[in-house]
């Protein structure tokens, strides 16, 4: 067996206790992940947070679900109706429920620009992913959770 250096061992004993210390990650705050397809996707690697999304929905759906005692909801909307009039106002709508809110972009260009305006004006973080083949979804819900997790750590 090999002996450790006195001067070794008592760094190995820092290195060691560090991540329960000094180093700890502070918690994350309570979160809900709403919205459509996308935030379901996304959902499914967030166990933390509740999910509360469905496959297909309109932006006038999200609305709902939507949770308003979470510290942060992570916005999904848009994607199915990209061309409503009523785009705008229900992101505003959406947003008006939440304390603070992480919103995913869609990939079409008019929803993108809907929301990136909306949480331009509310000074909310956003989060985009590399699509799929569909031009929808994301290539990787899993690469796009740890994107969101990582915004949800530097602005907590």
């Amino acid at each position: 067996m090999t002996r450790i250096p006195s001067h070794l061992s008592g760094l190995i004993l820092l290195l060691l206790t560090l991540p329960t210390s000094a180093n700890a990650a502070a918690p994350m705050p309570s979160c809900a992940v709403v919205g459509d397809s996308i935030a379901v996707g996304a959902g499914h690697h967030m166990r933390a947070c509740k999910v509360n999304a469905k496959i297909g929905i309109s932006s006038r759906a999200v609305i709902a679900r939507v949770d308003p005692s979470a510290a942060v909801n992570v916005v999904s909307a848009g994607s199915n109706d990209p061309d409503s009039p009523n785009l705008r106002t229900n992101l505003e709508r959406i947003r008006a429920r939440a304390k603070r809110v992480i919103w995913i972009l869609p990939i079409n260009a008019r929803a993108r620009a809907a929301v990136q305006t909306v949480a331009a004006e509310h000074d909310d973080a956003v989060v985009g992913f590399a699509p799929a083949g569909d031009r929808v979804h994301p290539r990787s819900e899993a690469a796009l959770a740890r994107s969101i997790v990582t915004v949800m750590g530097e602005r907590s």
